[in-house]
């Protein structure tokens, strides 16, 4: 039968899908007839349509979760990030968004026959997978741990109440249900972030020696031409 992935790429624009489709189809050149099928869950319809015609001939299968109503994303207006309106959606939703996602993982049935559960930035996900009883590992695949980003936006503008506190430690404790994290060199992931996983999270932290395409690799898909200034996986 193989192995059954489940692939969880975060919500906030492109660049993380970009490094989701590369990471997918080395997994499944790497693994070949071990590789049964790979479940790429997505909320919004960008991602889904995104995703949907980039494995050709692969055992992937796209499945877009309904009812996601605050996936974690930046709120960007004129240009920027509203730190504000970011702290307020995806911060203070947290709790509702983790109920969610678990209630839309369950209607799909995915996670009971998943033999590994790999997030890309969707704490979220984690927290659904140990509720539902999946038995298989949970692995993390980031360049920054959200619940450590946000806590600095939310301190840098005098955010930091309570009720913001509560909903970051739930994000924190969800984080850190992986059992490892594969991160990315410096630049694009700083030794803070490091550091960060291992002290605050507890968890075993893998540098991969390279890129994974992400914002290059969309700019292509796109029909531009990426750089190459950086050595890709």
């Amino acid at each position: 039968m193989g192995l059954r992935l489940l692939i969880a790429p975060n919500e906030d624009g492109l660049g993380t899908s970009a490094w989701a489709v590369r990471l997918i189809k080395a997994l499944v050149t790497a693994g070949g007839e071990r590789i049964g099928r790979i479940f790429v869950v997505v909320a919004s319809p960008r991602l889904a349509s995104f995703h949907a015609d980039k494995y050709p001939g692969l055992p992937v299968e796209v499945r877009r979760m309904s009812n996601i109503s605050c996936p974690i994303r930046l709120i960007k207006r004129a240009g920027g990030v509203d730190v504000r309106a970011t702290i307020e959606t995806t911060v203070l939703g947290y709790g509702d968004s983790r109920r969610e996602y678990t209630e839309a993982l369950r209607r799909t049935g995915l996670l009971e026959q998943t033999d590994l559960v790999l997030d890309l930035g969707v704490p979220q996900v984690l927290h659904a997978a140990r509720r539902l009883g999946c038995k298989g590992p949970c692995v993390t695949f980031s360049d920054h741990a959200w619940s450590d980003t946000l806590g600095r936006m939310a301190a840098s503008v005098g955010l930091l109440s309570p009720e913001v506190e509560r909903q970051l430690g739930q994000m924190r404790a969800d984080e850190a249900l992986a059992e490892r994290v594969f991160t990315l060199p410096e630049p694009i992931a700083p030794p803070a972030v490091e550091r960060y996983w291992r002290e605050m999270l507890g968890l075993a932290v893998e540098r991969l020696p390279g890129v994974l395409g992400g914002p290059e690799a969309t700019r292509a898909w796109a029909g531009g031409e990426p750089r190459t200034t950086v050595r890709k996986l």
